[in-house]
């Protein structure tokens, strides 16, 4: 996948999938370029629900430490949708890819999985919101009498309650999974949209090289083939988790050993293992290579819940 020059990890081209339609919209984003909105998710897009993302911090009060972290939960929504759509081609590409009718319900629920969020995101979640989550707020401003909801239900009157289903991880387990894991198009943008904005160097890496890596899936889950094992260590590397702790309070598990659904070549898995299975599989792994020492994965992977 080409990039563009000056901005690593951005591919080049940069598409939902499909052909163009009149009605599609497309913006500019700083993180991947241009997005493209199909017309079907503009109304969706436009609801004052959505909109109001634009006035939440996706940092909270980092900004008043890094100056230049003022963006906002809307580009993250919209990042996290155009990643979908990134991993979705790819999963096509391998043989594994999806029906229209579960594209579009994954990229509208990728676009909307932080709608309930509150004033400063996760730094006063507890305290603004009534001591409910942003999911449990995302969830009834979803199924509630809203805007959203009914621009939702032009499109399909099942539609709010599927993706809420899908955001809970009670139906279309892979676009959960894709969402909201340890490989997910979720950390994916935020990872490298908090590092632009913040300048700090934590929490960069090759995005098109994480999705080109892409192996397939196995239980539901997506894979990445054994040649992307370094990718996956620096989208999950020590200073890439201290960044994801400290503005989003969001800690991932760690991966371990799977295989491809449509090939018996070594592929890494995001399925979640507890800590003593973590630590033997990193042992294993490192005796593989042939490292002497294993610290630095145990470090590595110590912050993982």
């Amino acid at each position: 996948m080409s990039r563009r020059p000056g901005r690593a990890g951005a591919p080049a081209v940069r598409r939902l999938g499909g052909t163009a339609m009149r009605g599609d919209k497309v913006l500019r984003d700083p993180v991947h370029g241009l997005i493209r909105v199909p017309a079907e998710i503009v109304p969706v897009v436009d609801a004052p629900e959505l909109q109001r993302l634009r006035r939440i911090a996706q940092l909270g009060m980092s900004f008043l430490t890094f100056h230049g972290a003022e963006h906002s939960r809307f580009g993250h929504a919209l990042g996290a949708m155009f990643l979908f759509g990134e991993v979705a081609d790819q999963l096509g590409r391998l043989g594994v890819g999806l029906t229209p009718e579960q594209r579009l319900l994954g990229s509208l629920a990728a676009l909307l999985h932080d709608l309930g969020h509150g004033p400063l995101s996760h730094a006063l979640e507890a305290e603004s919101t009534g001591g409910l989550g942003h999911e449990s707020w995302g969830r009834r401003i979803l199924l509630g009498e809203t805007e959203i909801h009914r621009r939702l239900e032009a499109l399909d009157r099942e539609l709010p309650e599927r993706i809420a289903a899908v955001l809970e991880g009670r139906r279309e387990p892979l676009l959960h999974h894709l969402i909201s894991s340890q490989l997910d198009v979720d950390r994916m943008d935020y990872l490298v949209r908090d590092s632009l904005y913040t300048g700090a160097s934590a929490g960069r890496f090759d995005v098109g090289q994480l999705i080109h890596v892409l192996g397939g899936v196995h239980e539901e889950h997506p894979v990445v083939l054994h040649k992307g094992v370094w990718t996956v260590e620096e989208y999950s590397s020590p200073a890439t988790t201290c960044t994801s702790r400290s503005t989003t309070t969001r800690p991932r598990a760690a991966p371990s050993g799977s295989s491809r659904r449509s090939s018996a070549a070594p592929a890494f898995s995001a399925g979640r293992v507890s800590s003593p299975v973590r630590h033997r599989w990193l042992r294993s792994f490192s005796a593989r290579r042939g490292w002497r020492s294993t610290s630095s994965w145990t470090t590595w992977s110590s912050g993982w819940r």
